[in-house]
């Protein structure tokens, strides 16, 4: 499950309604480092204007107010204007307008109408005529995110089946006398040539036409159903899903945990869960790629492991005579162990901070330039259009830290080679 639907085979089901939806908000709003929330529909829908091509679309039944809110400065709307709180009508994303066209080619634009149809299990096919209200697209996006349009909530409810039954009042047409309504239901009628033979001299006559009355069955306004006549309206608590925004100073884990509490007091089978599952596809190819990256860093990692030892393996070899000197006139191991670690923190370092400050600078310039995403992945990869890398002073620290790890471990094999050998050997240049 995620924000645009069920992934599995089956996508003409939606996702489950949350029940008590009211509470649930209401008691995660209160939990202390949360920033925002906002309700959420999704659905799929097919799309057609003026008899064109019917186009698959991405429905986010949404509250305009706090989603706005959620996501402030993402929306830019292109034409049109974005929906009003109450207001019934579509939003269409830049993407998925192009490809509705009317028969001649038109494309569709703000002001128009367009025929919505889905089809589930619990209605069956609905079809909606809804107002493009606007044309927009999200400054920071995805592939997946550009085919999603924002729809009033009430519409998509009732494409969804997502509906309360209200009472009528036009139930009981044609009782005017007695307790079941049968006196006094008749309807008078126009009749000509009543008698048999009759009809057609009297229809083509100048001759006076007979009223007569016709009786009505006691059952006629019964016929579909003898209760209360029922009303389908949208369900004014009917969401799928809550997104909740947190504080950038809060801790996540801790703010989830509290949510977590809440649930058992209303009685659902709710489930929480991170931005990467509720993204779908988008946030399983983030967290492919980001093991993908972790993968190539230990890699990485590891053959500069290797070059370090190995230059410190021939750096120690070749001084062997010397280490067996200091060792002949007194020095003991420990000396010889704290010089080679000296020697190799330095060298770490120092090459480390060089490495650091081009680092820096290449994140700087690509920071103010950009790096321009060449295809849709690599927009996933990248989170938008365009990665504008940033330099922080944690990344700096992990930086420095992890090549003085990595030279530590790396000269500790080539240190234990040189207080092995005897100073006997090691005079001897053996």
């Amino acid at each position: 499950m995620s924000i645009f639907g069920t992934l599995g085979f089956d996508t003409s089901d939606s996702l489950p309604q949350i029940s008590g939806y009211q509470k649930l908000e209401t008691s995660v709003k209160a939990i202390p480092g949360v920033r925002s929330v906002t309700p959420l529909l999704t659905g799929r829908a097919g799309a057609t204007f003026l008899e064109g091509k019917n186009v698959p679309v991405q429905l986010f039944g949404v509250d305009p107010e706090s989603y706005a809110a959620m996501f402030p400065g993402n929306i830019e709307m292109l034409s049109g204007r974005m929906l009003q709180p109450g207001e019934e009508g579509i939003v269409l994303s830049e993407s998925v307008a192009k490809g509705i066209k009317s028969a001649d080619g038109t494309p569709v634009q703000a002001g128009d109408s367009i025929l919505l149809s889905s089809s589930n299990s619990a209605t069956g096919v609905k079809v909606r005529k809804m107002t493009v209200r606007g044309i927009f697209h999200f400054i920071r996006s995805n592939q997946y995110l550009d085919t999603a349009n924002l729809i009033d909530a009430d519409d998509l409810r009732i494409m969804l089946g997502m509906t309360a039954a209200e009472e009528s009042g036009a139930n009981n047409m044609g009782n005017t006398d007695g307790a079941n309504g049968t006196e006094g239901a008749a309807s008078t009628i126009s009749a000509a040539g009543t008698e048999n033979g009759d009809f057609e001299q009297d229809l083509f006559s100048g001759g006076l036409v007979q009223t007569g009355t016709l009786a009505v069955s006691p059952d006629i306004y019964n016929i579909l159903g003898s209760g209360p006549r029922e009303e389908s309206k949208p369900d004014p608590d009917g969401w799928h899903m809550l997104l909740v925004r947190i504080d950038d100073t809060a801790d996540s884990g801790n703010v989830e945990q509290a949510i977590r509490s809440t649930l058992p007091d209303l009685g659902d089978k709710l489930y929480i869960d991170d931005w990467m599952m509720a993204a779908g596809p988008v946030g399983r190819m983030a967290e492919a790629i980001h093991i993908v990256f972790m993968i190539i860093l230990i890699v990485v990692a590891v053959v500069a492991l290797v070059v370090i030892m190995n230059t410190f393996v021939l750096s120690i070899i070749e001084r062997i005579p010397e280490f067996g000197t200091m060792r002949a006139i007194g020095a003991q191991k420990s000396l010889i162990f704290r010089m080679i670690f000296i020697e190799s923190t330095t060298n770490c370092l120092l090459f480390g901070l060089i490495g650091i400050i081009v680092g820096s600078l290449v994140i700087l310039v690509l920071g103010a330039f950009g790096i321009q995403a060449p295809n849709e992945y690599f927009q996933i990869l990248f989170g938008g259009p365009s990665l504008h890398p940033a330099l922080s002073v944690a990344s700096v620290g992990e930086s420095l830290a992890a090549i003085l790890i990595v030279g530590f471990i790396a000269s500790i094999y080539p240190t234990s080679i040189a207080l092995k050998v005897r100073p006997a050997v090691a005079m001897g240049g053996k």
